[in-house]
Formats: C-alpha cells, sequence, structure tokens
C-alpha cells in the first residue's frame, strides 16, 4: 500500500465516506484493504464502484478480484456484464490472455453465456406460441 493508498484509507476509517475521485483512484486497493480488516461498509462501497464502472477492459481484473476474495455478490455482476457483452469481449485480446491464465473461469463465463442465450430463446417461443394461441398467462 502506497503513502496515498494508506492515506485514503484512514481518511474513510476516521471519517466513514470518501470523494468519488479518491474513491475511483484507490478503489482496487481499498476493497483488498476492506476485505482483510473485515470492514463491510468500504467493501460495499468499493464493491458497487467496481461494478459501476466496469468495461469490456477491466471485467476480467474485476473477475479475478471477486473469486479471490470469494465476493459472491461482485461475481454474480460480472457474469451478467460477460453474458450481455460477450460478443465484444470474447473477440478482445484481454480475453484471450485471461483465458490462458484462467480457463475454469473462462467456462464459467461461457456456460453463463450459453444459459442466458437458451434463457432468452425459451421466453421468445413462449411469448410466440401465447400469440398464436391466445393464451395470456397460461403459460
Amino acid at each position: 500500500m502506497t503513502h496515498d493508498e494508506l492515506e485514503t484509507f484512514l481518511e474513510f476509517i476516521y471519517n466513514g465516506s470518501l470523494s468519488d475521485t479518491k474513491m475511483m483512484q484507490h478503489v482496487r486497493v481499498l476493497y483488498l484493504a476492506a476485505d482483510k480488516y473485515e470492514i463491510p461498509h468500504l467493501q460495499d462501497l468499493c464493491r458497487n464502484q467496481l461494478s459501476g464502472s466496469m468495461n469490456r477492459r477491466n471485467v476480467f481484473d474485476v473477475l479475478e478480484l471477486a473469486k479471490i476474495h470469494s465476493d459472491k455478490i461482485l461475481q454474480d455482476a460480472v457474469s451478467e456484464f460477460i453474458t450481455s457483452n460477450m460478443e465484444e469481449i470474447s473477440s478482445s485480446s484481454k480475453f484471450m490472455s485471461f483465458v490462458k491464465r484462467n480457463p475454469a473461469l473462462t467456462v464459467q463465463a461461457i456456460r453463463g453465456h450459453v444459459t442466458k442465450l437458451k434463457r432468452k430463446r425459451l421466453e421468445k417461443k413462449n411469448k410466440e406460441t401465447r400469440r398464436l394461441f391466445g393464451f395470456s398467462g397460461l403459460i
């Protein structure tokens, strides 16, 4: 932890809050410290920041962070992001390096995407069946 990071961590401990700028700048280190020192409120704030700032470039870093700390809530947010953006994500060089480092996590992400596709297909099929047969709410 750098001097700035420690100062930010202590600011949170004493004040119970941080500016958005400091939170964004130090979110990963603060998340690690919150987990290590069992500070649930800080962990929630960091988790929200990590989830809210997730994009195709950092999604796998966030997933690794969530897995290391067994954070089911953050893992679910990452899984949802991946399944919603699989086409764009899977063609990136970051994805290829992630696959090499984390084959098991890659399989989980792909399974989540496939499950979501199946669910959408089933919902579409049920909607079409209701439309064709005039059912409303029976299926």
